[in-house]
């Protein structure tokens, strides 16, 4: 697969690179070291069912949203902060 892409203060220019390449690239950009298994690394996932990470009444299509294992930073070893706990914080005042 040819690329010709400017990812971050790395250029990669006309080269023949391999899916694991192209991965590896992408993973070093966004400074992961393990990959979360949901996710991959990129810290969106698809959801079944519309719910979402709140898992509130859902229709019938496929719904992208924020991985709700690392949520958002795409490192299983480096969780961003937990959406549902800090809504339930945040409606409730706090408690």
């Amino acid at each position: 697969m040819k690329v010709n892409a400017h990812i971050g203060m790395m250029e990669v220019n006309k080269m023949e690179l391999e899916r694991e390449d192209i991965l590896k690239i992408f993973l070093e950009w966004r400074n992961i070291e393990t990959p979360c298994e949901k996710c991959g690394g990129s810290g969106v996932t698809t959801y079944n069912n519309t719910s979402t990470y709140m898992h509130s009444i859902g229709g019938c299509t496929i719904t992208t949203d924020i991985c709700d294992r690392c949520w958002g930073t795409g490192d299983k070893n480096k969780k961003g902060i937990n959406l549902r706990t800090y809504s339930h914080l945040f409606l409730n005042g706090g408690k």
